[in-house]
């Protein structure tokens, strides 16, 4: 009896189409995967029809979400990438010239770990190491004002230049409290405390430049 090479549906002998999707019926039709090679026809073209409804959902809730909370646009997305690249260089450039402002940094910081390996309890990190860390955080600082000029004159992107404003002056705000740590200003609870309030007002900021300056809308098709 012969089988609809769509569906896989068993017709009659003298079917000449086939009684479930319509589809012509040859004689000699055999179902696809009856010989145990492959799924049947009709299993291909449903998983097919799934992945594309799979696929239109996908592509609305990205509508959706650009209609909503609105898209970046397209030539800030391409240079991102370009910005994102120089950054992480000149984050590399900004650790080698910490270790060679402080030569003795990794010596003292070997030291220091292998102390509380030995005490097996905390212990206040040196003055130095804590200098080297308050040295970077000002260069990690200088360094975001600069990418927030760049963004400006590249991207021009206020919302973006914003941002990295705001991750400089945390990072500035994050090597004042380490030089108060190292002179003994505040104690290491207290420091951790004021570098988590912080990181909360970083946040709070990041928030209202996003609410205040919203990327442009999308309608969706």
């Amino acid at each position: 009896m012969p089988y609809c090479s769509k569906c896989g549906a068993l017709n009659g002998e003298d079917a000449a189409f086939c009684a479930k999707c319509g589809t012509p019926v040859s004689p000699a039709a055999t179902p696809a995967g009856a010989s145990g090679q492959g799924a049947p026809a009709g299993a291909e073209d449903f998983a097919d029809r799934m992945k594309q409804e799979a696929e239109r959902f996908s592509g609305r809730v990205r509508d959706e979400t650009a209609w909503r909370f609105g898209r970046e646009p397209p030539e800030v997305a391409r240079t991102d990438a370009v910005l994102g690249s120089i950054s992480a260089g000149a984050i590399l450039v900004i650790i080698a010239v910490s270790i060679l402002s402080y030569p003795d940094s990794l010596r003292l910081l070997g030291d220091y770990f292998r102390l509380m390996g030995t005490l097996n309890a905390f212990v206040r990190p040196p003055a130095e190491i804590v200098d080297v860390g308050a040295f970077f955080f000002v260069a990690v600082g200088v360094w975001s004002f600069i990418l927030a000029v760049l963004r400006i004159l590249v991207q021009r992107s206020a919302r973006k230049a914003l941002d990295s404003v705001l991750g400089a002056l945390y990072c500035l705000y994050l090597a004042y409290l380490l030089y108060a740590y190292a002179g003994l200003r505040v104690g290491t609870l207290g420091f951790l405390a004021f570098a988590v309030v912080g990181l909360g007002l970083l946040v709070i900021g990041e928030g209202l430049v996003a609410a205040a300056m919203p990327w442009p809308r999308t309608p969706t098709a």
